[in-house]
């Protein structure tokens, strides 16, 4: 049970409100201002910067190595963005712990995508062929 300390709510429309929340989601009103915007851009800036840089080096030596990283690296990378980038604009921006989390569970279902999915593939494939040469034994053909 929280206290009245630790409870807030936001001045136009008294609807609850979180502490570190920067405006309010219900009516928008900026509750204090967004002081750490700067640097979360640089921070941003300085990840997406040496992602490309990455895979501009990868790619001037090996094309498939650099494929290979831009998607395991690229696509959690939008998405960690994508997230950031709506919570900011709902009003309730992620916190770096949580930032870290997201980033964390991200990374390993990339890694878990990458190697489940080619071997799940694969035996797809095997299946289809058990099943088109059983077919075709069946009828005679094979």
């Amino acid at each position: 049970m929280s206290s009245p300390i630790d409870q807030f709510v936001c001045p136009q429309c008294n609807h609850e409100v979180r502490e570190e929340w920067v405006s309010c989601p219900v009516c928008g009103l900026r509750l204090k201002p967004g002081g750490d915007l700067v640097p979360r851009a640089i921070a941003w800036a300085a990840v997406l910067a040496s992602y490309v840089w990455g895979v501009t080096l990868l790619y001037r030596h090996d094309r498939d190595q650099a494929l290979a990283f831009a998607v395991l690296v690229g696509l959690p990378l939008c998405y960690i963005f994508g997230k950031a980038v709506i919570f900011r604009i709902q009003g309730k921006p992620l916190t770096w712990k949580q930032l870290g989390r997201t980033s964390a569970r991200t990374a390993l279902v990339s890694l878990g995508l990458l190697i489940v999915a080619p071997v799940l593939l694969g035996l797809a494939v095997v299946l289809l062929l058990f099943v088109v040469c059983g077919g075709l034994m069946m009828t005679g053909q094979f």
